[in-house]
């Protein structure tokens, strides 16, 4: 075995079981998809804790090494006295679940950033079952299948429901228009 395919087998195990190639195209994925809201900032953030953790070099990530490589801080920094990458990873962290809970669902695997840490990680997500299922059902024993979807069915209000909302609604104007009037007396 080559000792890139080595290097390549470590960092699979590294990140979850999700293969290096299918971490760094979720990547491309999120930084090209423009309801992903984040600055350029924590775009470079990204990029930085992704490539880390597909090429295995994940152990190494400190903050002190972030706000030098991506934040452009000098060699001088103290992340006791500067919070910027605790600030920016709690971003990127809210940036990411709420890009997965609104519009990657869908999307095999998920990257996050737990609390604490400044790793990536991935995670190979189950797609959401259908919100529909197929229906065979037969006329009769010798016809063929006849093959149906069956949906979810909205809600549909019943005839004494829209009595009693017309009622009330009439109500709150005759109330309301009676009140205006005894304003204007």
């Amino acid at each position: 075995m080559a000792m890139s395919e080595r290097a390549e087998d470590a960092s699979f195990k590294a990140i979850g079981g999700v293969h290096p190639d299918v971490a760094r195209a979720e990547m491309e994925v999120l930084l090209s998809d423009p309801r992903f809201k984040v600055a350029d900032r924590n775009r470079a953030f990204l990029k930085y804790i992704v490539e880390a953790a597909v090429t295995g070099r994940s152990q190494g990530i400190k903050a002190y090494s972030i706000a030098i490589d991506v934040f452009g801080r000098d060699a001088n920094f103290d992340s006791n006295t500067d919070p910027i990458v605790r600030i920016e990873a709690t971003r990127l962290r809210r940036s990411l679940e709420l890009y997965y809970q609104s519009y990657g669902v869908d999307h095999g695997v998920h990257i996050r950033l737990p609390r604490g840490r400044y790793v990536a990680e991935f995670e190979a997500s189950s797609v959401p079952e259908p919100t529909f299922k197929l229906v065979a059902t037969y006329k009769d024993s010798r016809a063929s299948p006849v093959i149906s979807i069956d949906r979810p069915r909205a809600r549909r209000f019943t005839l004494i429901e829209v009595v009693v909302i017309a009622t009330f609604a009439s109500l709150v104007g005759a109330c309301g228009y009676a009140s205006i009037q005894m304003l204007f007396r």
